[in-house]
C-alpha cells in the first residue's frame, strides 16, 4: 500500500486555529489576514473531482484547524454525498481540540481520523497549547478515546528536541489509550522561514530513535510509521499524491499539489496549478505546471536514477525538496540519507496496511 496510491481531494478549510503550537509548521496566521475557503470554490472542486474518479476520497485538513469550520464541513459533506453516485471515503486531520458534539459528528461521519498529539501530557502540553496558553491534553485525549471507539483512528506526533529520545515512551502512552496506528514527523522550519530551529533535531538523530521505537512498537502490536517509509512495501516511480497531482484546495482559493503550498503568498508558486475564477464560477488550471509536476518521477530526477532504493522511495518529499532546494526535481540530501538508512534496516520488514496521514 504505497503512499503514492493515496488518491484524494484535500479541502483546506481555514488558516485560523484554536491552538498555538510552539513549532507551528505553517505560521499561517502570520501570512496576512486569516483566510477561510470560499464555499462555492470548495463545492466546485468537489464536483470536478467526483466527475474524474470512481473511488472518491475527500480529506479535510487546514493550515489552521479544519474543525473550526465544522458547519461548513457538514454542508460540503452533504453536498458531496448528494451528487456522488458511489460512497465517499472521508478523512480528517485535526488537533482534536473540540467539543463532544463535534467529536460525535466526526466519529459517525469520517472513515478515518488522524489526531495530532505529541505524547503524554508532560510533553504535549509543553508543545501544543491553547490560544490562552492552557493545556490541551485533557480534551484531546478525551476525544481520542471517544473517536477510537467509533471510527478508525491514528495519532500523529511532531518530534522535537523535547521528545526525540522519548519515542518508546510515546509508544507506551499511545498503547495505553488503545491506539494501534501512530505516526511521527521531525519538526521542520516553518514554510518560507528559518523559524523553529530551536526545536529541530538532526534527521539522523530522529531516524535512529525512530528505528528503535518502530521495532518496540511492532512487538506491542502497534504500527509506527513516518513519511520516510511510506513506499517501502511496493515499487513506485513517484513519491506521493502531490506528484500526480491530486488537488489541494487552499483557503485563499487556489489549487496546489501539496499540503506545504497551503496559501498562494508563501513563495511555493510552482506547486500551485489552479485558481478559482469568481466571475465564471470555474477553476482555471495551468496545464504546463501540471505536466511538470506529473513528470516528477525517479527516471527524470538525476540524483535518483542510480539510487539503491529509488523504487521504494519515489523521489522523496516533493514539498521538502522545493522548500529546501528551490527545485522539486532535486530531493533533499538529508532525507535521502534517512530513507536509505531506514530501508537498509527495515525495508524488507515494513508492511504498510495503513496509509500515512
Amino acid at each position: 500500500m504505497g503512499h503514492y496510491d493515496k488518491h484524494q481531494l484535500t479541502i483546506m478549510t481555514t488558516t485560523q486555529c484554536n491552538m498555538h503550537c510552539v513549532y507551528c509548521l505553517t505560521k499561517a496566521r502570520k501570512n496576512g489576514n486569516a483566510y477561510r475557503i470560499d464555499e462555492t470554490f470548495a463545492r466546485t472542486i468537489i464536483r470536478d473531482y467526483l466527475l474524474s474518479c470512481d473511488r472518491p476520497w475527500i480529506r479535510f485538513y487546514g493550515a489552521g484547524e479544519a474543525t473550526i469550520e465544522i458547519d461548513m464541513i457538514k454542508r460540503l459533506i452533504d453536498y458531496a454525498d448528494n451528487i456522488s453516485t458511489v460512497p465517499i471515503y472521508y478523512e480528517l486531520q485535526t488537533n482534536g481540540f473540540f467539543s463532544l458534539d463535534v467529536a460525535d459528528y466526526i466519529g459517525h461521519k469520517f472513515n478515518i481520523v488522524y489526531v495530532s498529539i505529541d505524547g503524554a501530557p508532560n510533553i504535549n502540553d509543553r508543545q501544543r497549547l491553547s490560544n490562552n496558553d492552557k493545556s490541551t491534553s485533557e480534551i484531546v485525549v478525551r476525544n481520542i478515546k471517544l473517536l477510537n471507539k467509533m471510527t478508525t483512528l491514528g495519532v500523529r506526533a511532531t518530534i522535537t528536541v523535547l521528545n526525540v529520545d522519548k519515542q518508546r515512551e510515546m509508544v507506551d502512552y499511545f498503547s495505553s489509550l488503545g491506539i494501534k496506528f501512530m505516526f511521527s514527523k521531525p519538526v521542520l522550519p516553518s514554510v518560507g522561514s528559518n523559524e523553529n530551529l530551536e526545536y529541530a533535531v538532526p534527521l539522523m538523530t530522529y531516524a535512529e530513535n525512530y528505528l528503535d521505537a518502530y521495532r518496540y512498537a511492532k512487538n506491542k502490536g502497534i504500527f509506527y510509521g513516518n513519511i520516510y517509509i511510506v513506499n517501502f512495501d511496493r515499487k513506485t516511480d513517484t513519491f506521493c499524491r502531490a506528484c500526480h497531482p491530486y488537488p489541494h484546495a487552499t483557503p485563499d482559493n487556489y489549487v496546489s499539489c501539496c499540503d506545504r503550498a497551503f496559501l498562494s503568498n508563501i513563495g511555493l508558486d510552482e506547486l500551485l496549478y489552479g485558481h478559482y475564477d469568481v466571475k465564471s464560477g470555474s477553476i482555471v488550471y495551468d496545464y504546463d505546471k501540471i505536466r511538470k509536476i506529473c513528470n516528477r518521477k525517479i527516471q527524470n530526477m538525476t540524483k535518483c536514477v542510480n539510487c539503491s532504493v529509488n523504487e521504494f522511495c519515489g523521489g522523496a518529499c516533493l514539498g521538502t525538496a522545493y522548500q529546501r532546494n528551490g527545485d522539486f526535481y532535486v530531493p533533499y540530501d538529508k532525507e535521502c540519507e534517512v530513507i536509505r538508512y531506514l530501508y537498509d534496516e527495515i525495508g524488507n520488514d515494513v508492511v504498510l496496511g495503513f496509509f500515512h496521514p
